[in-house]
């Protein structure tokens, strides 16, 4: 039986593993994007570890753009040190390596739904997240690899609360109980948001031992809050390192605690609660602009005229069905406690974004959405009884079938036309990667680009400290100063190439 169960897991793994390749290889020449640029600008061309290392806490560290100063994400920015020690300047390579996180991401979710319920429907499950287009530019945009380490956490430390509050045996309650507390620390230090999920979670488990008849004792409770205490301790470090901790870089209030901004959290988070339920269901008409060198800029439009937008009613329609007639009181009464922190977990998250971002902002990024369509497709599968849709498997399968075939179909074609758009400036900075390469063995070697298109080899503004200073100096090197800055030399290059990518040695 567990022979069979390794060769399930590696089954779905190998699945998981391709569809995403076919989904998202066309992008993985997707060029930097400004976040990355100017991380890359702050290393200066340096690729140790212990460069990358420096900034840990970026948000302290940091040299242009600075804001943000609220954010401590160490594990986030040691994957970001990491990549730079290993890619350095080649943009396809971070790209692979994203959609490597991917699959683990999804491979953990399916691991985490078969623990929830052992399923032929969770293998689907799994691959319906990992085609799902809203989310799609978390996976193709190299800088956000730490919000990817973050779901991966999540989901381990998901499947141990939910192994928790089966009552194991005294062994591997102790065994659960690390993991729990290891992986919701990795996740909290990855990504801020999930700081209030470990504290929902440990709230519940205690909650759920003492409805047990268990004796809850305060070593029990420390142990369960220390992500938390963990996270809040070396938090306070970071406080004291940054010089503005609540401000952000937006027009409409003046800090993430103006009374204006706290008091209209609750209905911004109920409106973006109800637009991104809109775009799961309905990704025809969600469109993506993809320019390159740029974040991507998104639109949502349904019409009742196009028979793309009606279809996806259709399947949504059909899956809200079942997933009503799927109810049961009882099954719902034993589920409370991971239904509760699922649905807590997305209101949080939305909650702390809307404090710290405007309404306009969360509307239009678009990767926001990666931890909203994790945990959509985890509180879909937790609050079925499979025992009521025994019946009903052809129509669920014909369900989840055509949103995989619905949803990966839209995101290939996203996908591909972000490979289009990136062509020409990739082939450009893949060539002056290669040249690089075969000369920088040369001692004294240098080099300057000359006379470069715009579109291939954009000026990247860097802004140097707060961006709300109005004395603050202003430079804007072109992006292969900032990528090759360890051989560029625009003063006095040995090796000059111009407009054409022709290259001349001056003696």
């Amino acid at each position: 039986m567990k022979v069979f169960a390794n060769y399930r897991q590696l089954f779905a793994g190998l699945i998981l593993a391709v569809v995403s390749w076919a989904v998202y290889a066309p992008a993985i020449h997707r060029v930097f994007v400004t976040d990355q640029i100017w991380y890359l600008a702050e290393l200066d061309g340096q690729t140790s570890l212990k460069a990358g290392l420096h900034f840990y806490d970026y948000a302290a560290s940091r040299r242009y753009w600075k804001g943000d100063d609220a954010l401590f994400r160490p594990l986030s920015l040691t994957w970001l040190a990491v990549g730079n020690s290993l890619f350095s300047y080649h943009h396809a390579w971070w790209n692979v390596a994203n959609i490597a996180l991917h699959v683990l991401v999804a491979f953990s979710l399916y691991s985490l739904l078969m623990t929830v319920h052992a399923s032929s429907i969770a293998l689907p499950a799994a691959v319906l997240f990992t085609v799902m287009k809203p989310p799609l530019e978390l996976v193709i945009w190299n800088h956000l690899g730490g919000y990817l380490l973050a779901c991966l956490f999540l989901a381990v430390a998901l499947r141990s609360f939910v192994e928790i509050l089966r009552r194991p045996s005294e062994k591997r309650l102790r065994r659960c109980t690390v993991v729990y507390a290891v992986a919701f620390t990795a996740a909290a230090f990855c990504h801020e948001a999930m700081v209030p999920v470990c504290l929902i979670a440990g709230l519940l488990i205690l909650w759920s031992e003492w409805r047990g008849q268990k004796r809850v004792t305060m070593k029990r409770a420390i142990v369960l809050f220390s992500p938390v205490l963990v996270f809040s301790f070396l938090y306070s470090f970071h406080i004291r390192r940054v010089e503005r901790i609540f401000y952000v870089d937006r027009p409409d209030v003046s800090g993430m605690f103006d009374p204006r901004n706290v008091v209209a959290v609750i209905p911004r988070t109920l409106s973006v609660l109800r637009r991104w339920i809109s775009e799961i269901m309905f990704p025809a008409a969600l469109n993506f602009g993809v320019a390159p060198f740029t974040r991507f800029a998104k639109s949502f439009t349904f019409s009742g005229q196009s028979p793309a937008h009606v279809f996806d009613a259709f399947l949504c329609l059909m899956a809200v069905g079942l997933l009503t007639y799927s109810l049961s009181r009882k099954h719902v009464s034993q589920m409370i406690p991971f239904i509760a922190l699922l649905c807590g977990a997305c209101l949080a998250y939305i909650a702390v974004i809307c404090l710290g971002r405007g309404q306009a902002d969360v509307m239009s990024t678009t990767y926001y959405l990666y931890f909203f369509c994790f945990v959509s497709v985890v509180l879909a599968y937790a609050i079925v009884d499979f025992e009521r849709l025994r019946g009903l498997v052809p129509a669920v399968w014909f369900v989840l079938v055509a949103m995989i075939l619905v949803h990966a179909t839209e995101t290939s074609a996203t996908t591909r036309a972000v490979g289009r758009v990136n062509e020409k400036p990739s082939a450009y900075l893949t060539a002056i990667g290669a040249f690089v390469a075969s000369h920088k063995a040369e001692s004294g070697f240098t080099f300057a680009v000359d006379g470069a298109p715009m579109d291939l080899d954009p000026e990247i503004p860097l802004i140097e400290g707060y961006p709300d200073n109005p004395r603050a100096a202003v430079r804007s090197p072109r992006l292969t100063e900032i990528l090759f800055a360890r051989y560029y030399n625009r003063q006095n290059p040995r090796y000059i190439i111009n407009q054409e990518g022709l290259t001349s040695r001056l003696p």
